[in-house]
């Protein structure tokens, strides 16, 4: 039965529930647990949904109806430049308040989390899942939109490949197939590598400051706390050490799970070394 590309009405109030219900969809089947709709930053400004993927990155959506505008690029950024600034504790509040919207409640985002990645917790007490998870160590940045411009693309390409800005931008659509409407995705940019950049400056960004999870004596003391039940927050805590740090630490040392987190943590340290 061929598809007929159509005009839906009603796109503007119903797309976003969509992608709300099926975010995998958006990046290739990758799973994205939802933990906010419609949350509105300290500046006024409104972001579409925001996600956190399977390795704890926070993932910022933007919705666009029609041709992508040129604007949309700079308002994702500020939006996940806002999400980095979070702490965990209003990243719980998001998460509670985008529960209560739907008639349900939960503690936080690990309730969120837990119930889209069953996999990662199998076998682990609740408390596991927390240490093991570093969240919001990095941001992510989807723009949807029915069309790009192809200087957008192209813009949008270099920024990834040569900046190491982890943006996608999906095209979607919809097509009638008989009696149903199909919603289709097609990621136009997402495939190249995130670059990983290297600024030449006096002042460290507050990553690299402090005991590096490189630091084989380091990675000693992460080791020992975490055996000794300690999260990751109060590992750095207890170091004075970035939470990256000690996630990295506790990736190159065999303390998580094998799998995209890991692999992350270990091309990081090769890059940096």
């Amino acid at each position: 039965m061929p598809f007929e590309k159509i005009k839906y009405p009603d796109l503007e109030r119903d797309f976003e529930s969509w992608i709300e219900s099926n975010p995998y969809l958006l990046l290739e089947d990758e799973p994205l647990a939802i933990i906010g709709r419609q949350v509105s930053n300290r500046f006024g400004k409104v972001a579409d949904l925001l996600a956190v993927d399977e390795s704890g990155a926070c993932v910022v959506i933007e919705l666009k109806r029609g041709m992508a505008p040129r604007e949309v690029i700079a308002q994702t950024l500020e939006y996940t430049a806002w999400v980095d600034s979070l702490t965990l504790e209003e990243l719980h509040a998001i998460a509670r308040n985008y529960s209560l919207s739907k008639g349900t409640e939960v503690e936080g985002v690990w309730d969120l989390y837990r119930g889209t990645f069953e996999h990662q917790s199998e076998d682990l007490e609740e408390s596991d899942v927390e240490r093991r998870i570093t969240l919001n160590f990095r941001q992510r940045m989807v723009i949807v939109a029915e069309a790009f411009p192809p200087e957008m693309e192209q813009t949008l390409r270099y920024i990834r490949s040569k900046h190491g800005v982890d943006i996608n931008a999906v095209r979607f659509g919809l097509h009638r197939a008989g009696d149903d409407i199909l919603l289709e995705a097609a990621v136009v940019v997402g495939r190249e590598s995130v670059a990983s950049i290297t600024v030449k400056t006096e002042k460290l960004s507050a990553r690299s400051q402090g005991p590096q999870g490189t630091d084989p004596r380091v990675q000693a003391k992460v080791t020992a706390l975490f055996k000794e039940g300690k999260r990751n927050d109060e590992i750095a805590a207890a170091l004075k050490m970035h939470p990256f740090q000690v996630s990295l630490a506790r990736a190159l040392t065999g303390q998580m799970k094998p799998g995209p987190m890991v692999d992350y943590f270990k091309d990081w340290a090769k890059k940096h070394s």
